[in-house]
């Protein structure tokens, strides 16, 4: 019942731009962006500060990843968690990016944390290392014994509904948000996250879905170091 109209439509950057109108818009406008975040130009982002966005263009540079925060500019703007910080961060001093993506099961389109380390006011640009969020939950990931799949662009109640198709319901422990459309689902201790994979996936066709296991991640991990 709020006195709004709304259309919308893709930016050339693969954003949804929403046009809201009417007396209730800024309410509307608010809840919006509080919901699903909102894009801010280049100078209201702040150094020090944490900021959520997603993971882009995995392994197409050599010096760190590149993360969606929701930069507005004229032209592509994101920032950089460089391999510097990510070697020193996640221990391992002496990998390469390519490892480190491998080993930690970083992908295209993951929600990811970080904090802003540096702003270069004159050629914009953004150095950042992973929140200690991040951290932790890698570390407790590892620690834990739970193999793990990370479906990424889809619903929960899609999921739900495949793991009910597939008699797959009481092999999964947890379903872990990590994002509005991607999720970690914890297996139990006596399931293998290959075996789900293998009957959930023809469901789930063009759906990424990846696996995280703590014994293959530490034995890479240790490898690597």
């Amino acid at each position: 019942e709020l006195d709004v109209s709304m259309d919308y439509h893709i930016t050339h950057n693969n954003r949804i731009h929403v046009n809201i109108t009417g007396a209730d818009s800024e309410f509307v406008s608010n809840l919006l962006a509080k919901e699903y975040g909102t894009t801010m130009p280049f100078f209201n982002f702040e150094q020090g500060k944490k900021y959520a966005g997603q993971l882009l263009d995995i392994g197409k540079v050599g010096y760190g990843l590149y993360v969606d925060i929701g930069i507005q500019d004229n032209k592509r703007t994101d920032a950089l968690v460089t391999l510097h910080s990510l070697r020193k961060q996640l221990e391992m001093d002496d990998s390469s990016l390519r490892e480190i993506i491998d080993v930690h099961v970083f992908t295209d389109n993951l929600p990811i944390e970080i904090e802003i380390i540096n702003i270069n006011p004159n050629d914009k640009t953004i150095d950042a290392a992973l929140s200690d969020t991040m951290i932790k939950r890698y570390q407790e990931w590892i620690s834990d014994d739970h193999e793990r799949l990370i479906i990424l662009g889809v619903t929960k109640k899609m999921i739900e509904s495949v793991l009910r198709k597939t008699n797959h319901t009481t092999d999964i422990f947890s379903i872990e948000a990590l994002g509005r459309f991607e999720f970690a689902l914890q297996c139990k201790r006596t399931t293998r996250a290959t075996g789900i994979v293998s009957s959930i996936g023809p469901y789930l066709r063009g759906v990424p879905i990846n696996l995280f296991i703590p014994h293959e991640v530490q034995e890479k991990k240790d490898v690597s170091s």
